[in-house]
């Protein structure tokens, strides 16, 4: 399983001297809140995750879970959960990692670009996407069940890069899946050189979020244009206001690169077993080097980790000293 989801890898810890705990919620991407009714009263909502959490003890007591990926407000209503019923062991909360978000301005690309914070910013907003025009590429929306078997080599270029070095057969047979259960909502955008596919990005859309998947290249035929920012960055957030599609998903990693065109950073929280008062928090927004955006803003990235931990301290028995709270760019 990827680092993501194994439990010792993530937080760093030596856990073979006891059963590794059960994952809820998913074990593949950065993400596994449950699906919320807004319109059902907050007492409903704790009360059923209440259940939940008492038939999860019963069916695992020795090995006790984990719920991974979780943003505040589920991670606060979980907490808010347990505290219902004595049964249910006392959760502990760390820091897993953090994903990205646009949230759109106004009602055109340039109203973003308007809205970004600083001249240097929009400029280099502008200066990348001329950039890209000027070249000989051009970007074209595919359907995912009838471009999989050409995405796939791409997307093993890039996963090889990274350090998988699993057969291209691997990644073709993931995208048919994809584009077998989800091409209605799956949008591809492909980068041509004249009748070549030399890129692509991969995003689902749902009615509230555009969300990123995935990216290939053909690195030998890139004339090196900033193509990824074009696939990963403006593409998608032209697509967003053409359809009225409120926010773009950027998915974790490369924070600062990200928060320049716009983004911002939301922490993800992990719910741990009662046994895990030792763990520390994930080093992951240290590691991303926070230290390389702006002061004010990893000042602001801090400040909400800190904030959002209290919050969520208030429900559980797991009070740390403040540098634990803390992110350490």
């Amino acid at each position: 399983m990827s680092k993501a989801y194994n439990f010792s890898a993530l937080f760093d810890v030596d856990t073979s001297h006891y059963s590794a705990p059960a994952i809820l919620g998913g074990r593949q991407g950065y993400l596994s809140g449950f699906i919320r009714n807004q319109r059902l009263p907050t007492h409903v909502v704790e009360s059923a995750l209440a259940k939940l959490l008492r038939a999860i003890e019963a069916a695992n007591p020795e090995c006790g879970c984990w719920w991974p990926y979780l943003l505040f407000e589920d991670a606060e209503s979980v907490l808010s959960a347990s505290l219902l019923d004595e049964s249910i062991p006392q959760l502990r909360t760390r820091l897993a990692r953090a994903d990205c978000v646009i949230d759109l301005a106004g009602s055109s690309v340039e109203d973003h670009v308007e809205a970004l914070p600083t001249a240097n910013r929009r400029s280099h907003y502008r200066r990348e996407a001329a950039r890209f025009d000027r070249s000989p590429l051009r970007i074209k929306e595919l359907r995912l069940s009838e471009s999989w078997r050409d995405l796939a080599p791409l997307l093993a270029n890039v996963q090889r890069k990274y350090g998988d070095h699993s057969p291209t057969e691997v990644y073709a047979a993931s995208l048919a899946r994809q584009a077998a259960m989800l091409d209605e909502d799956a949008v591809v955008f492909g980068c041509f050189l004249a009748d070549r596919l030399v890129g692509f990005s991969l995003f689902y859309k749902t009615v509230g979020e555009l969300s990123f998947r995935g990216v290939g290249f053909d690195y030998d035929a890139l004339p090196g244009v900033g193509e990824y920012a074009r696939l990963a960055v403006h593409a998608p957030l032209d697509f967003c206001y053409q359809r009225g599609i409120p926010r773009l998903n950027l998915g974790v990693s490369s924070y600062e690169a990200k928060v320049r065109r716009g983004a911002r950073i939301r922490p993800l929280w992990s719910l741990l077993p009662p046994r895990a008062e030792h763990i520390p928090q994930a080093a992951d927004l240290a590691d991303a080097r926070l230290g390389s955006m702006a002061t004010s803003e990893a000042v602001r990235v801090e400040q909400t980790v800190r904030d959002q931990w209290r919050r969520l301290s208030m429900n559980t028995v797991d009070v740390q000293p403040d540098r634990d709270a803390s992110v350490t760019p």
